[in-house]
């Protein structure tokens, strides 16, 4: 009998991530494994049970959801470290995330694998999280990189190379096809009519340049003022790409639409999905993007390296607002032929990042273990 197996992941919302867990203990409960999903729910008032945790149930998972109050809140601990030695036999337990990571190595379970899915740096609590996440790491048995830009980075964080193993994780295409297929939302649908459509996919954090991109999307709209540009996410620099968007009097051509759990149909009626990042581990939203056959803008950081030789990406030749500007409106000049590229080679991209074969290198890692 397989070992049981538990995926811990600590977020506020439902994102790529959450998906592929999803189907990931989809897949093993089909090869006899017996799997848990447990989400740290990092919830603002919206309830206690994470989006994940309805979803899992509603596909016949094993889901559960310990709310977080915040950093100083123990209960999460415990009531983490009460699971875990509630359950027999005892459990590989792969964590997603910082603060998964942390807790569940203070739990200390016999077998303990994580996945780093990337850091971020942007300030002084957030290097600290990195620090104590390295701490932890280094001392797993083995530690899943999504992309080997992400396995060197932890080779020179002193993570053994003999521990480390690059697996990047893949949308469920057959899902997504079908619901980029979908209508938009009513609300969306008079919109998508109004001119050339940019869209950000990601989590409202520093990092991720959404002060960029609307510094750029301004220059853009004194040549092209009917585009506009959707932000499909939230997240904590939200408020402050919204202020932004109000001062540089772009407010009008902007619509924030917060967490989006389906947001293959907002893709499929974008003339780009943009990824402004100034730091990248692997670029799942780039991937889901090319992979419906829509093109891209980015810039060559990080992860999204190792797409260099896909045609349906357009890379801005800096982080500058100038760079994207030019970017975005070289595209516009040529969007039909960027969609061409992007459709024509859809089927590769798909090929390249399978569902299949990141859930089998998966169930190959549990055995090692």
């Amino acid at each position: 009998m397989k070992r049981p197996l538990v995926l811990v992941r600590s977020s506020a919302h439902m994102g790529g991530i959450e998906r592929f867990l999803l189907d990931l203990a989809a897949y093993l409960v089909g090869k006899g494994w017996r799997v848990a999903l447990v989400f740290l729910y990092r919830s603002s008032g919206r309830g206690a049970r994470h989006p994940a945790e309805r979803l899992a149930r509603a596909r016949g998972l094993r889901a559960f959801s310990i709310l977080d109050r915040g950093l100083w809140d123990p209960r999460p601990l415990l009531a983490l470290y009460s699971y875990l030695t509630r359950t027999s036999p005892t459990p590989i337990v792969h964590t997603h995330d910082y603060k998964s990571d942390v807790l569940t190595a203070l739990a200390r379970p016999r077998y303990h694998i994580a996945t780093a899915h990337g850091f971020t740096e942007m300030n002084r609590r957030q290097r600290l999280y990195k620090r104590l996440n390295l701490l932890v790491l280094r001392h797993l048995p083995l530690v899943i990189a999504p992309s080997a830009h992400q396995a060197d980075e932890l080779q020179r964080a002193g993570i053994a190379p003999a521990c480390l193993r690059i697996i990047a994780p893949a949308p469920n295409w057959t899902r997504l096809i079908d619901e980029a297929r979908r209508p938009l939302p009513s609300s969306a649908q008079s919109d998508a009519s109004g001119g050339p459509i940019f869209s950000f996919v990601g989590r409202c954090s520093p990092e991720r340049g959404g002060d960029l991109l609307l510094k750029a999307f301004a220059r853009l709209l004194t040549e092209q003022p009917r585009a506009r540009l959707w932000v499909l996410g939230d997240g904590p620099a939200r408020r402050a790409w919204e202020a932004l968007a109000s001062r540089l009097d772009v407010a009008s051509r902007v619509r924030f639409w917060g967490w989006q759990e389906d947001v293959a149909a907002f893709i499929r009626h974008s003339t780009f999905v943009v990824n402004p990042t100034r730091a990248e581990t692997l670029g799942l939203a780039v991937i889901e993007a090319l992979g419906l056959g829509t093109p891209v803008i980015a810039a060559p950081v990080g992860g999204l390296q190792a797409l260099a030789t896909m045609p349906g990406i357009l890379w801005a030749e800096g982080l500058e607002p100038a760079a994207w500007a030019r970017a975005m409106s070289t595209g516009l000049a040529h969007a039909r032929e960027w969609r061409a590229r992007a459709h024509q080679d859809a089927p590769r991209v798909r090929a390249a990042f399978s569902l299949e074969r990141a859930v089998r290198a998966h169930e190959e890692v549990y055995l090692e273990i």
